[in-house]
């Protein structure tokens, strides 16, 4: 059962009726003989019929036409309006309203550029009701129904007794100013099935309602605004409102039941428009613009364009600043233009929020060429999720990203919470000053992380939680959560804020799986706790580069965070952990079997320190030395553990050339060790620079680059000179003593 208003005349019929001076009596006869002029300042009901005919056509002649008492619309053909550009006005200006009603269809409602207003009853369906029929459908364009009132459900339609509603228009659609006072539900429509609207434009603005749905309010059924195949130009939904406390969906609310066959699988909300702008809605419960009960396992809430934003919507009560949903919600596609800006909600989900439905989980995906997610807010205590809260997992993906200045307890842009995790892919991504009152600066995260740095580094910078420096919190909340760090050639992916896990539940498992780097840099801050990522966990360097410079900090041990599990971080064969100022990588189990780069970029030595109980070596260390007798240090702090295995160690001569003194040039410092350290656990080729040639020596459990002179090289080109050895030598000087001896004699 489908209800359709219809508006069927298209531009080529309305160019052909103005051309013909419609409006004007002389041009009526065209029309044939049902079609009717309406004089202007006629009442419609007299003028016309209270019952028409079916295929009925009446021509709206100018200003001022009336409906002062209620018509009857016609089934089988139906009956059509033409505007032409004017206002039927719902009213006679003395207290008398009129509405369309229907209960007999199937119905067709034919209108072409017309405004209706003006409606109000005391009851529901300020223009129009419909019950009791088969289908009803409204297609046409250049429709405005605007301001009316109804004191129940419906401030312009109601559509009951489990009717959809299909207004499927060639033209523009403005739903404006509608208002469902009392009790009532759908400030613009109310249907007990599905609500479905086409055009090539659609407005649903400034609508009210008391309770639920301040634009749009479905019982059991499904909203879609928009060609399903995106032709529509623009959607617009925006100024839409409730009023009670306990009010819900500022703009839509497409509810569900449990008396439903199967249950909650109604409920849908379907956005499609090549731009689709959502704002400045407001609803003072839950979902400030849109509302979706469904909850099955596909999306609940789709908004696809190819410019999307979602601006400034609130719900003051609590959940879901723009978007509600208890299933799936989706937002955008590869191509869009996103922008999630200036919503709030306060408890959680600023921007949007999906939470479990009864037996399913609900995620959030978010994807587009361009995705800006800023200033978005939860404003309550113990709030969560500043721009985007679920349950499940959360997913943000674009060529470029922005999520900037958003603001709540726990998860200043992004909360998932129960099995939920995020995933973070496109790049680049600008992840700046979001900010949580306790917890996840950034991200709050019960479950995984992946961030794929694909198409453009990703940058962490200038987060908070708790008043200090704050990137991703891992919740871990099952005990085995996974942080996976991907870049890839080329690309890095950069905390200049702290990462931190929760030790209580467990050991996080950390891989940087890709060709290019994950960099942690403490470049901005000087607070020890704004330097340290807390990671009680294992972490694996699989690819390309892992840096800690400039002051940070990575890692914790067992000891650290007050548990027994001990932690451990390992550099695979082919990777690098990388160095740079100073660093410091806290593990109970360290492993090198790639490369250890500590040779600092500048002019100055750079200090790399491993705090573990348990030190395997193999790979190799890469130093550089400077002027002035210094070389970066690798610190390595055993704890009364152990070292084991050897390393190579590489070193770039460019600050030598003069002699050492004393032990000569630190490169390695080892402490706390349990007892003496091999001598090759640290080895390294004599290097040459000027006349001295230097050699990595141990001394105690230290490993320092001692001078010698060198020996001097033969010229190119040039024959070496022979030496003679020891034995030949003695003989030459007996040689030389007899030939002295006989000289002397012949002298005499």
């Amino acid at each position: 059962m489908i209800c359709s208003f219809r508006f069927l005349f298209g531009p080529r019929w309305r160019g052909a009726l103005l051309a013909a001076g419609v409006g004007a009596s002389a041009g009526l006869a065209s029309w044939g003989a049902l079609a009717q002029n309406i004089p202007a300042g006629s009442n419609l009901v007299t003028a016309g019929s209270a019952a028409p005919a079916a295929g009925t056509t009446w021509i709206l002649g100018g200003p001022g036409i009336y409906m002062p008492s209620d018509i009857t619309l016609p089934g089988g053909a139906g009956l059509a309006i033409n505007g032409a550009g004017n206002t039927l006005t719902l009213n006679d200006g003395a207290g008398s309203f009129g509405r369309f009603l229907g209960s007999a269809g199937p119905y067709t409602l034919d209108l072409r550029d017309i405004t209706l207003t003006g409606g109000n009853q005391p009851s529901t369906g300020g223009a129009f009701y419909v019950t009791g029929v088969s289908s009803m459908t409204l297609t046409g364009g250049g429709i405005a129904i605007a301001g009316n009132t109804a004191s129940g459900h419906g401030g312009a339609i109601q559509v009951a007794a489990g009717i959809p509603l299909l207004i499927d228009a060639d033209g523009t659609v403005e739903l404006s100013g509608n208002t469902a006072a009392g009790s009532g539900y759908g400030g613009a429509i109310y249907a007990s099935s599905d609500a479905e609207i086409h055009g090539s434009a659609i407005a649903i603005s400034g609508n009210t309602a008391q309770v639920h749905g301040g634009g749009i309010y479905t019982l059991n059924g499904n909203i879609t605004v928009g060609n399903a195949d995106g032709s529509t130009d623009a959607v617009t939904i925006s100024g839409n409102t409730n009023i009670a406390s306990n009010g819900s969906g500022g703009a839509f609310f497409s509810s569900t039941s449990a008396s439903t066959v199967p249950p909650y699988l109604a409920g849908k909300i379907t956005i499609t428009g090549q731009t689709v702008t959502i704002s400045g809605n407001t609803a003072h419960s839950t979902g400030g613009a849109l509302w979706s009960q469904h909850q099955g396992t596909d999306n609940g809430v789709t908004i696809d364009g190819g410019t999307i934003t979602l601006d400034d919507n609130h719900s003051t009560g609590a959940y879901g600043g723009a978007v509600l949903a208890r299933a799936n919600v989706v937002i955008g596609n590869a191509a869009s233009t996103v922008a999630l800006t200036r919503n709030s909600a306060v408890s959680y989900g600023g921007a949007v929020m999906a939470f479990y439905g009864d037996t399913t989980a609900s995620s959030i995906t978010v994807q587009g060429g361009s995705i800006t997610i800023s200033n978005n807010s939860t404003t309550g205590a113990g709030s969560a999720g500043g721009a985007l809260y679920t349950e499940n997992d959360i997913t943000v993906g674009g060529n470029s990203m922005v999520l900037t200045g958003n603001q709540s307890d726990f998860g200043g842009a992004i909360c998932a919470n129960g099995a939920g995790g995020v995933t973070l892919s496109g790049g680049p991504a600008d992840i700046s000053g979001n900010t949580a009152t306790w917890t996840g600066g950034a991200i709050y995260a019960n479950a995984d992380v992946t961030l794929n740095a694909t198409s453009g580094d990703f940058t962490f910078n200038g987060n908070q939680a708790d008043g200090v420096a704050s990137a991703i919190a891992f919740i871990n909340a099952a005990g085995d959560a996974t942080a996976k760090f991907n870049a890839a050639s080329g690309r890095a992916i950069t905390f200049y804020d702290p990462i931190a896990s929760d030790p209580t539940v467990g050991l996080l498992t950390v891989t940087a799986p890709g060709p290019g780097a994950v960099v942690f840099d403490g470049a901005n801050y000087t607070n020890p706790d704004d330097l340290w990522s807390e990671i009680y966990g294992t972490t694996t360097v699989q690819g390309g580069t892992f840096t800690v410079r400039h002051g940070a900090i990575y890692g914790l041990l067992a000891a650290d965070a007050g548990e027994s599990d001990p932690t451990s971080f390992t550099v695979a064969s082919g990777a690098t952990l990388a160095g740079g100022g100073t660093g410091d990588v806290r593990a109970d189990h360290f492993t090198l079997g790639g490369t250890l780069d500590i040779a600092g970029a500048g002019s100055s030595a750079s200090t790399f320190t491993i705090d573990s109980g348990n030190v395997s070596l193999g790979g190799s260390v890469r130093v550089k030395t400077y002027a002035g007798g210094q070389a970066d240090v690798l610190a390595v702090n055993l704890d009364g553990g152990a070292l084991t295995g050897q390393t190579s160690v590489n070193i770039n001569p460019s600050g030598l050339g003069a002699p050492t003194s004393g032990n000569g040039i630190l490169v390695v410092k080892v402490t706390n060790a349990a007892g003496p350290l091999a001598a090759d656990a640290f080895s390294s080729p004599s290097v040459s620079k000027g006349a001295y040639a230097y050699d990595l020596v141990q001394v105690g459990n230290d490993w320092y680059l001692q001078s010698r002179l060198s020996p001097v090289p033969a010229s190119s080109g040039t024959a070496a000179i022979p030496t003679l050895g020891e034995a030949a030598l003695a003989l030459l000087a007996l040689l030389l003593i007899a030939g002295a001896v006989a000289m002397l004699h012949r002298r005499r």
